[in-house]
């Protein structure tokens, strides 16, 4: 039980930021390991706020990891995030038939966690309305 716990405390930490710089002030990487049947890959994924007016590099840069902290915690740590983003984009260009169980589970649980993570990372921010965050992934 302690080893599995373990395991999973080092699977959540396995998302963590790179050390921002002037450079990657506004898009901030991050890397998770992705484990699946056809594929064992270092996939990565950015986070940025976009169309915020008026925001300092430091605002943005502490929103965009509110962001982030709050999804990975939501779906279970940072090695989820990417198998949940694949499962809702899937679900967005299909029906819901064409899927899986697991997969429409998958993308629920994305929408759920995408929603508390962008109200944490607006949280303290003001108003508005054309901001929202974007979650790219790269590989």
């Amino acid at each position: 039980m302690a080893r599995a716990r373990r395991r999973k405390k080092l699977a959540a930490g396995a998302a963590q930021p790179c050390a921002p710089s002037l450079a990657h002030a506004r898009n901030l990487l991050y890397k998770t390991t992705v484990n699946s049947e056809q594929n064992t890959a270092m996939d990565t994924y950015t986070i940025r706020l976009e169309d915020f007016p008026d925001i300092s590099d430091k605002h943005r840069t502490e929103a965009e990891s509110r962001f982030r902290r709050t999804l990975e915690r939501a779906l279970g740590g940072g090695a989820e995030v990417v198998p949940a983003y694949k499962a809702w984009q899937a679900a967005e260009e299909t029906g819901e038939h064409e899927l899986s169980t697991d997969d429409v589970a998958l993308a629920k649980r994305w929408l759920a966690a995408a929603s508390r993570a962008r109200n944490d990372g607006f949280n303290g921010l003001g108003e508005a309305p054309e901001a929202y965050f974007e979650v790219k992934l790269a590989r």
